[in-house]
């Protein structure tokens, strides 16, 4: 404030006096200060910490906290590596445990937090993940979280403990997050874990060769194998179940009942396997004896004979209808069986001898139809008209006697070859009545007469030709008894066909005897 007036120059002079006697007075008590933390005395606990050699108050006291971290959280020196999380990550998804984190006795810290899950266990007290967190925390361990929870991790992976969460075992895959959150901390139970022997651990690997057509288990401990063993098995229900759903088979159908004994096994959690190996022997017998014998069926060269046992058995049943009906019913037999693989011998001579007979039945009934169209066809051009038809209508009628053998020869149910009659029946009237209309134009056709005109007689017309009635038409007479029985009423009929055919005679007209 003085400084700030302008004063005379003797009071600013006493001011600047001042200032300078009161820097060196804060140097001077630095520079004390300094010199008494160099030896000032530390004490912990009432005693005092002699071995601290540092001059500097930093360092001095830095030591001086180590010291008293040591006293307070004697096991935290048990930690020897440095954890993070990808540490965890990483012993949660490690799949060789057995190897990768040694003997459980040579891992103090392990130790420590098992036998202390122990010692809960035979206070029959439920011990949660965050207790042993809290506990390893405190007391005189002082461990970070992290540490914590890779070493209960280990513990798992090395089949010593397990976890429940709301009454369930928790799966591998839900492990990092059931550890690392706060809510699932204090809802996880840890259990000792049942010990498992070599020899339950040598049966499942001998059940899982079984299993797998002599796959071999290539995993060591226990869990590892208990692991290997679901997710092989998981496969090999995702490819039966893809069998199932695409073949609809009355074999297929037992396949049902195996998957769900086999996914009922695939959502075991360790170590249920070997808790239930009378279960998994009986799934074992089932897959051997059911799903596998479907499954190699289905993918194997057998089975070809068998969709052609479909084909003619589901498939159109125009031909089949004129097969011998045994060798229906054994052809229906063996599609649907339960075990066709044991029948494809016999499906395959039958299928044979079935292909055989409609081959000669549809060969029957395919030179039948082509020689009544040759027959009619051939009938049609006997007619003397016919060579007298224009060009146009006979090459009408050759089509349609060309059409119907050409159809024939390509048709291949037997049925519609046997139907063919009716078509070539229809195709030979159609021809017929088109030639009789014909003749009968050109028969009512008006005479041209001479161009030149006169007394010149006209031009007379050829030869008329002839129609014609078929033989049905001509021989279909009135008679007034339903048979005939004595010589007099044959002689009646025949006199009675004779007028009639006579009649037909008279008006000029042919009669076809074909």
């Amino acid at each position: 404030r003085l400084l700030s007036r302008n004063d005379d120059g003797y009071r600013q002079q006493i001011i600047s006096d001042k200032r300078r006697v009161n820097s060196r007075r804060r140097e001077a008590i630095v520079d004390r200060l300094i010199q008494l933390t160099k030896s000032a005395r530390l004490y912990i606990g009432g005693n005092e910490l002699t071995d601290i050699k540092s001059q500097d108050i930093k360092n001095r006291l830095n030591d001086a906290m180590k010291s008293l971290v040591e006293q307070v959280y004697t096991n935290l020196k048990m930690l020897t590596i440095e954890y993070d999380d990808a540490m965890l990550k990483s012993i949660i998804n490690s799949t060789t445990s057995g190897t990768l984190f040694g003997n459980l006795a040579e891992d103090a810290c392990s130790m420590e937090i098992f036998n202390e899950i122990s010692k809960q266990q035979r206070m029959a007290v439920r011990t949660k993940v965050k207790d042993l967190v809290d506990y390893f925390k405190g007391n005189t361990y002082g461990w970070y979280e992290t540490a914590i929870l890779c070493i209960i991790a280990k513990l798992y992976k090395l089949d010593k403990i397990s976890f429940r969460n709301n009454g369930q075992p928790v799966a591998d895959r839900d492990l990092y997050n059931t550890l690392t959150n706060s809510m699932q901390q204090a809802n996880t139970i840890v259990d000792i874990e049942e010990a498992i022997t070599p020899a339950q651990v040598t049966k499942l690997k001998g059940q899982y060769k079984e299993f797998f057509n002599d796959e071999s288990c290539t995993a060591q401990s226990a869990k590892d194998v208990h692991s290997a063993f679901i997710e092989r098995l998981k496969r090999d229900i995702e490819e039966l179940r893809s069998i199932y759903d695409r073949n609809r088979f009355e074999f297929v159908k037992p396949l049902d009942a195996v998957l769900v004994t086999l996914k009922s096994l695939s959502n075991m959690v360790y170590p249920g396997l070997y808790q239930n190996s009378k279960k998994v022997e009986d799934a074992l017998d089932d897959k051997l004896d059911i799903a596998d014998e479907i499954r190699n069926f289905i993918t194997g060269p057998q089975f070809s004979i068998f969709k052609r046992v479909e084909t003619l058995t589901t498939g159109n049943q125009a031909n089949l209808a004129y097969v011998s009906q045994e060798q229906r019913d054994v052809l229906t037999s063996i599609y649907n069986s339960t075990t066709p693989w044991r029948q494809m011998t016999k499906a395959n001579d039958v299928l044979n001898t079935i292909n055989e007979e409609i081959k000669e039945l549809q060969s029957a009934a395919r030179n039948e139809a082509v020689a009544l169209i040759n027959e009619k066809f051939a009938a049609i051009k006997a007619i003397p008209a016919y060579t007298q038809i224009p060009e146009n209508l006979r090459s009408q009628i050759d089509k349609f006697f060309s059409i119907l053998s050409d159809n024939a020869k390509e048709e291949r149910f037997i049925g519609n070859l046997k139907a063919m009659k009716s078509d070539i029946d229809h195709a030979y009237e159609n021809s017929l009545k088109s030639i009789n209309k014909w003749v009968e134009d050109e028969a009512n056709k008006p005479v041209t007469p001479p161009a030149g005109g006169g007394n010149t007689p006209p031009v007379q017309p050829a030869t008329p030709v002839k129609t014609f009635v078929r033989k049905e038409s001509a021989m279909n007479i009135p008679f007034d008894k339903p048979m005939l029985e004595t010589e007099e009423d044959v002689n009646a009929y025949l006199e009675a066909l004779r007028t009639k055919m006579m009649s037909y005679i008279n008006q000029n007209k042919n009669i076809m005897l074909n």
